[in-house]
């Protein structure tokens, strides 16, 4: 009895922690009216890219549930001194980001998620297609990445298997007395 409560208190004492995915992705073109840029952000498989200080952290386990994602995209201004129009579209929510980016400025959008059907819709595949476009002027888009956090289970799993082995030891030992 003292060894299962020995058990019991290891497995209850893991404590659960915030996992981060990230994907990366380095994309430096160029946009003119009418002209778009997309992609597919994975935080399934690891990839060798990155940007902005940050690098990819793929490993995700589809199904297993996202609390939150944010995207974030890196725009700068080719320098004509006119302001810029774009659409991002990440995959089921579509956003109108309406900017200037003057004399080679640079801005980072980012677009936060916790609404449960981007959420649920992003930890089916652990994919998301996204895409820019330009409405108006030109620009660059120099990199985009999404963050996607998980919460895991806190070792509910382990002690559900430590507990179901305990009962059957136990009822082994009752069934030959």
């Amino acid at each position: 009895m003292k060894k299962l409560i020995s058990l019991a208190a290891v497995l209850l004492s893991t404590s659960a922690f915030a996992v981060t995915f990230t994907d990366v992705q380095s994309i430096g073109t160029k946009l003119s009216t009418g002209q778009s840029v997309s992609g597919v952000f994975d935080i399934v498989n690891p990839g060798t890219d990155s940007f902005g200080g940050y690098s990819d952290l793929g490993g995700y386990a589809p199904l297993t549930p996202i609390t939150d994602a944010a995207a974030t995209f890196w725009l700068s201004d080719d320098g004509d001194g006119l302001g810029e129009l774009a659409r991002i579209d990440l995959g089921i929510i579509p956003l109108d980001w309406v900017g200037w980016l003057n004399n080679g400025s640079t801005t980072t959008i980012q677009v936060g998620a916790d609404a449960l059907d981007f959420l649920v819709f992003l930890g089916t595949a652990g994919t998301l297609n996204w895409s820019v476009k330009s409405t108006l002027g030109d620009f660059y888009v120099r990199g985009a990445m999404l963050q996607a956090n998980t919460v895991p289970d806190g070792g509910i799993t382990l002690i559900l298997l430590g507990l179901g082995l305990s009962g059957l030891a136990f009822g082994r030992r009752f069934m030959k007395a």
